[in-house]
């Protein structure tokens, strides 16, 4: 075989033909291989910025081989070959099993805005990627929801996570999930809402019972701020650990619960809502978030150098103000 290049290029495949030297390598099959990126830390105060992989290192799914790597859940598994045959001039086998290359997450807003911030980009294949990470998000959470009734209508609604992360994971800043919860009565009217959004204003409007899952990054005697350079402390992250959560094993990484309580083992979380005793119906929702107008807003006062703060305004703006996507629902009749 010609070789068309002296580099040794390694893969996945072990049985590969490629026409270039080649080495087979377990290491990208890992999810030690997606740690390379997804652990990131402040390079000045080396505080924790991202902890995805460590999350996932320290959960039941780094326990459960090549069925519980990231790979498995963020390159979905498929039938094809692993190289065009008729690019590269070889006989490649078809396979049964080879991971795509999509690497879907659960940012959804973004499929949107990029076209509009730069030309000649590929919106058929943005929207099927959009598409993906909708799907990624509804595979993300289970809810569950029971009631008992009091002197009011006590309805606890528990959110269980389905990933090897935390629930929300990734880079923080605008980053958020909440519970959305209506009650009715038996003509059907409106008579309790906890986690109202407003989609013309983009704001979510605060309530007594609001429950929101988040990472608050921040300046020690300034408290939470989007500045990613300058916080030096996690203000607060009450986020739903995974499978196999362990305080101990998450402190140490870097990727505590801070400002909450979750206890070890624990992959879930139980919220308890107060609602009026005459409710007939109840319809709960988890909303999930990628760019909240709080975080724009703060890159567009903090770009001084030229007009990207307001492109990226304009751009969110008309493309929906990063409106949240619904990513489990659950209705139950009172009786």
């Amino acid at each position: 075989m010609l070789f068309r290049s002296k580099e040794t290029k390694r893969g996945p495949l072990a049985d590969s033909l490629p026409p270039h030297r080649a080495k087979y390598s377990k290491f990208y099959k890992q999810g030690e291989f997606c740690g390379t990126c997804h652990d990131v830390t402040n390079p000045i105060n080396k505080v924790p910025i991202e902890r995805t992989y460590s999350e996932w290192r320290y959960s039941w799914f780094a326990s459960q081989g090549e069925n519980g790597t990231c790979q498995a859940c963020h390159m979905q598994p498929a039938s094809g070959f692993a190289a065009e045959p008729k690019l590269v001039n070889i006989r490649a086998p078809y396979r049964e099993r080879i991971a795509t290359h999509d690497l879907t997450g659960g940012s959804n807003w973004i499929y949107d805005a990029l076209p509009l911030l730069w030309d000649n980009l590929d919106t058929n294949a943005l929207q099927l990627g959009k598409s993906r990470a909708m799907a990624t998000l509804q595979r993300a959470a289970k809810l569950t929801v029971s009631y008992d009734r009091k002197s009011y209508l006590a309805l606890t609604v528990r959110v269980i996570n389905q990933t090897g992360h935390k629930l929300p994971t990734g880079y923080p800043a605008g980053r958020r999930m909440w519970l959305n919860v209506s009650g009715f009565d038996s003509s059907g009217q409106l008579i309790f809402e906890s986690g109202k959004y407003n989609p013309k204003t983009a704001d979510l409007i605060s309530d007594k019972q609001l429950k929101i899952y988040q990472a608050k990054p921040g300046i020690k005697g300034k408290g939470a701020t989007f500045h990613f350079l300058l916080n030096n402390y996690f203000a607060f992250d009450n986020r739903i650990p995974p499978r196999g959560f362990t305080n101990k094993a998450f402190n140490k990484a870097g990727a505590g619960v801070v400002g909450y309580n979750y206890q070890d083992g624990q992959f879930w979380d139980d919220t308890i809502y107060k609602l009026p005793l005459k409710t007939s119906r109840v319809r709960v929702a988890i909303l999930y978030q990628s760019s909240e107008k709080a975080y724009i807003d703060f890159l567009r006062r903090q770009n001084k150098s030229d007009d990207w703060g307001k492109k990226l305004t304009d751009v969110w703006k008309k493309t929906g103000q990063g409106a949240p996507v619904e990513i489990a629902s659950e209705e139950i009749n009172i009786q």
